[in-house]
């Protein structure tokens, strides 16, 4: 492969980065385009928007069915004790107010047990889409973390081979030797690291311990001067830039709603299905 091929075959973002191999590709990175990350993180957006929007809707509904269920049970309480007070107190006479506190007692019992069956055929519902929101949820935070690597993957090669082609750039690299040079004696020479191979450091030779090594120890001894030399330059490199911005310029993160249920919850993917499954046949039966 010639120069000028393989300038075009690293053009490609992917095959850049898998290029060096001390920077790890995320799959997503592989795997997606920046076009189709966010396609599909607005799908998972709307996926997830619209079942968190039926759960919103049916979640309210149950807890206003709880808090009437509650009031009417109060209510046939205080009736049932209000007409035994009234019935003792006229030594056992059904008046007026007796038989009229006894109606408000059986009707607001009634009502309490209907809502009570309400509760208990949505309660199943509920469960359902809070299932069916947590896994769109998992869905969508899957592919807003996918489309945030694609996007900064992206920004960073293209901000990074705009560095490097900076007219700068060339007088940088000429720099990198000497510096890297030096690290590699300060390696060598580094009396704790070189003790692991029982070298003593105290005539500091630098790179004439090497002789005194194994092939493989040598191999060793390279691999992390190389690790060196590329932390060095990383770290002034970072130590020059400006700190990181607060703001993320992509979507911001969709706050969960109070009655959703949490991440953990639908860990077990076998149980998720198996309790979807469950649910679905409780309301068919329901419906039939």
């Amino acid at each position: 492969m010639t120069t000028t091929d393989q300038q075009q075959h690293l053009a490609d973002p992917v095959d850049l980065l898998s290029s060096v191999k001390q920077f790890p590709v995320p799959v997503s990175v592989k795997a997606l385009s920046q076009e189709k990350a966010s396609a599909r993180l607005d799908q998972a957006i709307t996926d997830y928007r619209e079942k968190r929007d039926e759960l919103a809707n049916a979640n309210e509904t149950l807890e206003k069915l709880r808090k009437t269920h509650r009031a009417l049970l109060e209510r046939s309480k205080a009736a049932e004790k209000a007409w035994k007070q009234d019935f003792m107190s006229s030594h056992g006479k059904q008046s007026k107010s007796v038989l009229e506190h006894q109606k408000q007692q059986a009707e607001s019992r009634v009502q309490a047990e209907q809502h009570e069956d309400m509760i208990r055929l949505l309660e199943p519902k509920v469960e359902q889409l809070q299932l069916l929101t947590a896994l769109a949820r998992q869905t969508y935070e899957s592919a807003a973390q996918a489309a945030k690597e694609v996007h900064a993957y992206s920004a960073l090669l293209q901000n990074m081979q705009e560095l490097a082609t900076a007219e700068q750039a060339q007088a940088v690299r000429d720099c990198l030797e000497p510096m890297f040079e030096h690290v590699a004696i300060e390696t060598c020479n580094d009396p704790l690291y070189m003790a692991h191979f029982g070298v003593d450091t105290s005539k500091r030779l630098g790179r004439g311990f090497l002789s005194q090594l194994t092939q493989e120890e040598n191999q060793q001894v390279n691999h992390d001067i190389e690790k060196r030399q590329l932390a060095a330059i990383g770290a002034l490199f970072l130590k020059l830039l400006p700190l990181p911005n607060d703001c993320d310029e992509h979507q911001a993160v969709i706050p969960a709603l109070s009655c959703e249920i949490p991440r953990e919850a639908i860990q077990n993917s076998m149980a998720t299905v198996r309790r979807l499954k469950e649910l679905e046949a409780a309301l068919a039966r329901v419906s039939a």
